[in-house]
């Protein structure tokens, strides 16, 4: 799979946060698009376990969320991005209870995780250049 474009499918308020902050780490409430050069695309967000008793960071060929994005954002030139856009990238779960999926290509990788500002949560997708550093793990069933 060779990337070729990044798109943060966005609700109209995280849009305003990340103009005033585009190349930052982002906390999506919506999710990601990754789009392939051969059409393909992959989906990054939340979603919850088969039972509905936990939450992880899961990928698929379709998208989580129903409807359209209130805002469509192309960061594929972002520092975050661009290093990974034109390279054949593989994802993999770092780590236990796919809390956090790594996006790597050609020694540069971008992280999506469930930890962000210092808490585990949900209902938020975490996009960085670096895996989480966090004080506890989230509780299971939760």
């Amino acid at each position: 799979m060779v990337l070729a474009r990044v798109y943060y499918e966005l609700f109209s308020h995280e849009a305003e946060w990340l103009d005033a902050h585009s190349g930052a780490d982002a906390e999506l409430g919506r999710q990601l698009r990754l789009e392939m050069t051969d059409g393909s695309r992959v989906f990054i967000a939340w979603a919850w376990g088969a039972d509905g008793d936990g939450y992880h960071v899961e990928f698929a060929p379709h998208s989580f969320c129903a409807g359209a994005p209130e805002v469509d954002r192309d960061v594929s030139a972002w520092p975050l991005w661009s290093p990974l856009v034109g390279q054949p990238v593989t994802l993999s779960y770092v780590g236990e209870g796919q809390q956090v999926l790594a996006i790597r290509a050609a020694g540069a990788a971008a992280y999506c995780c469930s930890f962000g500002r210092g808490v585990w949560g949900m209902d938020e997708l975490r996009v960085g250049d670096r895996p989480p550093q966090h004080d506890r793990e989230p509780a299971r069933g939760t």
